[in-house]
């Protein structure tokens, strides 16, 4: 119940990378850098789910959130337009779609929502 303990400290100990990977990229870089890092989580927890491989310790705690940590600062960071807010708007609605068929194709292949 305190796995975020972990997860801070984690990003914590990887912020002055972090910052000198921000400070020497692209915002497009960084963006790719991003989704390259919610495709570790979503890979680690997949792996984790079909195989029963790896297990659970202090870098898989904190790994799987590092996407957010780059997103977050990405849109801090972010000048407010209307293209953006129309982009935040579409990615919205696409993530709670592609959640929702998700979990509606999971149900259906497992039988039930168990």
């Amino acid at each position: 119940h305190l796995y975020f303990l972990y997860v801070i400290a984690g990003l914590y100990l990887f912020t002055p990378f972090f910052r000198t990977v921000v400070a020497h990229s692209s915002r497009t870089a960084l963006w790719w850098f991003a989704g390259a890092s919610f495709g570790v989580g979503v890979f680690d927890q997949i792996l984790s789910l079909i195989d029963g491989a790896g297990g659970v310790s202090a870098a898989t705690r904190f790994l799987p959130f590092l996407g957010y940590y780059l997103v977050g600062w990405l849109l801090l960071t972010t000048e407010n337009s209307p293209r953006t807010t129309r982009f935040g708007i579409a990615a919205l609605t696409l993530g709670v779609a592609s959640t929702a068929l998700g979990a509606g194709a999971a149900a259906h292949v497992e039988g039930e929502w168990g």
